[in-house]
């Protein structure tokens, strides 16, 4: 029988060795969510300044330009360009300042999901919505380690000027697919890979443990709102 985490070290060790005993002691820990999301932000900015901010902003903008051309004429783009180049020099800044926020957002809802999926489908014990938002933050950690990953491609690269394209590479597109920027499912396919996959596996074993529901239907419950999200996306692609 596993024994839960006894200290916010032991349980980030633990959510990578045994995440059940980190599922175990997280409805009591309350401030471990807050550590657990200061954390991941800190080291995702990191990525994003060291990956970036070593690009010049006629490259940028080069890479911006290719994403949107596909949207967009030549004349549009022509008159796009001068705006984008001024803006290059804080792509940084506001890529970081987007990446935190769009975190925030998507712990807010994935554990707004979660704990009506815990009311509408388990019969077991019930949590509530700060422990769900906690349950989250913990199980998008490896983001930490995609951040890491992208801070070691920036710093083995053998020129600054790296495709954006790399902020995608453990996705479905990065690993697989190979769409060019600008392509239609390009965006969608980018955000789809190994940690979006690793944090589902990782909530599936804190709702089993959370909610004593079988394999299969914390699985299920743990991918619902992922499915339903790209689902919907898809659609609109």
């Amino acid at each position: 029988m596993s024994r839960p985490s006894s200290s916010f070290t032991s349980g980030l060790i633990d959510l990578f060795l045994a995440p059940v005993s980190l599922f175990e002691a997280l409805p009591t820990r309350r401030f471990w969510g807050w550590g657990a999301f200061l954390l991941t932000s800190a080291i995702t900015v990191v990525a994003l300044y060291v990956f970036i901010t070593p690009m010049s902003p006629e490259w940028i903008v080069e890479q911006q330009v290719q994403q949107m051309g596909a949207r967009m004429s030549g004349q549009e783009l022509a008159q796009v360009r001068p705006q984008l180049l001024a803006m290059a020099p804080y792509t940084a800044p506001i890529s970081a300042i987007g990446g935190v926020f769009a975190s925030g957002l998507l712990v807010v809802l994935l554990g707004s999901v979660y704990m009506l999926l815990e009311r509408l489908a388990t019969r077991g014990p019930r949590h509530g919505w700060g422990q769900w938002l906690r349950f989250t933050v913990w199980t998008q950690l490896p983001q930490v380690l995609y951040a890491l990953g992208l801070i070691a491609l920036a710093l083995l690269a053998q020129a600054p000027d790296q495709p954006l394209t790399q902020l995608g590479y453990a996705s479905l597109n990065g690993l697989v697919l190979d769409l060019p920027p600008g392509h239609r499912w390009a965006n969608w396919a980018s955000n789809l890979g190994l940690f979006q996959l690793w944090s589902i596996v990782l909530a599936a074993v804190g709702i089993r443990v959370w909610t004593q529901a079988s394999w299969a239907r914390a699985a299920a419950l743990a991918a619902l709102p992922w499915i339903l999200v790209f689902g919907v996306w898809a659609l609109f692609v």
